[in-house]
C-alpha cells in the first residue's frame, strides 16, 4: 500500500460523513423501529378497537338486558296490578257471599217466622175446632133434652086425650042420666049414691072398663054417641128412651198440642188465647 498522508480536513469530512451515516442508519433504525411502533400501536388499536367493539356489544346487550329487565319490571307491575284486580274481585265477590248469605239468614229467620205464625194458626183453629166440637156435643145435648121434651110432651098429649075421652064419656053418661027425669025423682039416694060410686070408682074414668049400669032400664037418647074423630096414640109404641146412653161432657176430648216452636217474643199460651166463637 502505499502510503496516505492523513489530511485533518479529510479526515473530519470522512468521520463527519461517517456520522452522518451512523446517524442516518440510527435514524433508519429509529424509524424502522418506530414503524414496528407504529405497526404495533395500530395492532395496539386494532385490539382496541376490537376490545372497544366487545364493549359496545356487551354494552348493548346489557343495555338489551335492562331494557327486558325494564319489560319484565312492567309485566311484574302488570302482573301486580292483575293481582290487586282480582283481590279487589275477591273482596267484592266475598261481599257479595256475605250479603247473599245473610240475605239467606233472613229469609230463613223470616221462613221461622212464617212457621211459627203458621203453629200459632194450627193452634188457634185446632182451639176453634174444640170449640166447635164442645158447640156441636152441646147441641147433641140440646137436641136430646128436646127429644126427651117432646116425648114428654107428646105423653102428656095422650094423657090430655085420655082424659078428654073419659071426659067426654063421663059428659055423655051424664047428659044420658039427666036425660031421664025418673033417674032424679024415683029415687035420689040411688042417684046420689050412684053418683058417689061414680066419682069414688076411678075405673069409670078408663074407656075400655065397663060403665056401672043402674038396676033399672034406662032409656037411650037417640042422638048418636060422641066419639073422637082424631086417632089416640097408642101407649104401647116404641117411644124414646130418656135413659138411653148420652154423650158425656166429662169424658176426654182431643186436646190441641201446644208443643210448638217458642219465638224470641213471648207467644200466648193456650189457656190465655180467647176461645170465645160465634157461629
Amino acid at each position: 500500500m502505499m502510503d496516505y498522508k492523513c489530511n485533518i480536513m479529510e479526515c473530519n469530512m470522512i468521520d463527519h460523513n461517517c456520522n452522518v451515516m451512523d446517524w442516518n442508519c440510527n435514524l433508519m433504525n429509529d424509524n424502522h423501529n418506530l414503524m414496528n411502533d407504529n405497526h404495533n400501536l395500530m395492532n395496539h388499536n386494532h385490539h382496541l378497537m376490537n376490545h372497544n367493539h366487545h364493549l359496545m356489544n356487551h354494552n348493548h346487550n346489557l343495555m338489551n338486558h335492562n331494557h327486558n329487565l325494564i319489560n319484565h319490571n312492567y309485566n311484574l307491575v302488570n302482573h301486580n296490578y292483575n293481582l290487586m284486580n282480582h283481590n279487589y274481585n275477591l273482596m267484592n265477590h266475598n261481599y257479595n257471599l256475605k250479603n247473599h248469605n245473610y240475605n239467606l239468614m233472613n229469609d230463613n229467620h223470616n221462613l221461622m217466622n212464617d212457621n211459627h205464625n203458621l203453629m200459632n194458626h194450627n193452634h188457634n183453629l185446632m182451639n176453634h175446632n174444640y170449640n166447635l166440637m164442645n158447640h156441636n156435643y152441646n147441641l147433641m145435648n140440646h137436641n136430646y133434652n128436646l127429644k126427651n121434651h117432646n116425648y114428654n110432651l107428646m105423653n102428656h098429649n095422650h094423657n090430655l086425650m085420655k082424659n078428654n075421652h073419659n071426659l067426654m064419656i063421663h059428659n055423655h053418661n051424664l047428659k044420658n042420666h039427666n036425660h031421664n027425669p025418673m033417674n032424679h025423682n024415683q029415687n035420689p039416694m040411688n042417684h046420689n049414691h050412684n053418683l058417689m060410686n061414680h066419682n069414688h070408682n076411678p075405673m069409670n074414668h078408663n074407656p075400655d072398663e065397663p060403665q056401672p049400669q043402674p038396676d033399672e032400664p034406662q032409656p037411650q037418647p037417640d042422638e048418636p054417641q060422641p066419639q073422637p074423630d082424631e086417632p089416640q096414640p097408642q101407649p104401647d109404641e116404641p117411644q124414646p128412651q130418656p135413659d138411653e146412653p148420652q154423650p158425656q161432657p166429662d169424658e176426654p176430648q182431643p186436646q190441641p198440642d201446644e208443643s210448638q216452636l217458642q219465638p224470641d217474643e213471648p207467644q200466648l199460651q193456650p189457656d190465655e188465647l180467647n176461645t170465645e166463637h160465634t157461629l
